[in-house]
């Protein structure tokens, strides 16, 4: 990229967002120097600022090395106890990036409340189409209807906003975000799910004829 050489600097018109995540998984992040999670993604979006540049700071923190015998520290509050003292701090081109789940993609999750506890700070939230735990990528495991469970529900209670009216997104260009191609059927369920997130029934279809081949692969 022209490190030694800046006539050799290129510009690419189409990156427009950077993903970050910081002390995860042993690799160092702005605890490391004595900063928190505003200060490391805000570090990188003053530096894409003046590009029209979006920092997507993920909102997953935990410690790999945690014992499941310690009662002492739980998993699933670490994002909600980490980010949400940090509401307001963030950059207006910064996007805190909040899985579904307060855990990791397991099999069943309830909503994260993160979603709903940062007013002041833009928040998306993360599904995962590839089957990391709903079958390592070997099983048929259609994701749609939980995903219409998580966009249906109300985190500001009973009567208020669902998660489907505030969020907005695009599944992009890409033919399949797997090598399995049976999650072709969910990357159809996003789209599904902000038109109609009530809808739950047959939601594989749309997806099935062009994700197995064969004259039959819709019947029975």
């Amino acid at each position: 990229m022209g490190r030694h050489d800046p006539g050799g600097v290129r510009a690419h018109p189409r990156f427009r967002r950077l993903r970050g995540e910081g002390g995860l998984r042993g690799q160092p992040g702005p605890f490391t120097y004595g900063r928190d999670h505003a200060d490391g993604a805000n570090l990188l979006a003053e530096a894409l600022a003046p590009h029209g540049g979006v920092v997507h700071w993920r909102a997953f923190v935990y410690d790999h090395h945690q014992d499941w015998r310690d009662r002492s520290t739980d998993r699933a509050r670490a994002a909600y106890d980490h980010f949400t003292p940090l509401d307001g701090r963030f950059r207006t081109n910064v996007v805190l990036q909040v899985k579904f789940g307060p855990v990791d993609f397991q099999v069943r999750e309830p909503v994260s409340p993160v979603l709903a506890a940062l007013p002041a700070t833009r928040v998306a939230v993360e599904f995962q189409v590839t089957q990391e735990y709903t079958g390592q990528q070997r099983h048929i495991c259609h994701l749609g209807p939980w995903w219409s469970e998580v966009l249906r529900f109300a985190p500001w209670g009973p009567g208020g906003r669902t998660i489907a009216d505030v969020a907005t997104g695009e599944k992009g260009r890409a033919a399949a975000w797997s090598p399995l191609p049976t999650p072709a059927t969910t990357r159809s369920g996003p789209g599904i799910r902000w038109r109609r997130p009530t809808c739950t029934r047959s939601v594989g279809s749309p997806g099935i004829p062009g994700s197995i081949p064969g004259p039959s692969s819709t019947s029975g």
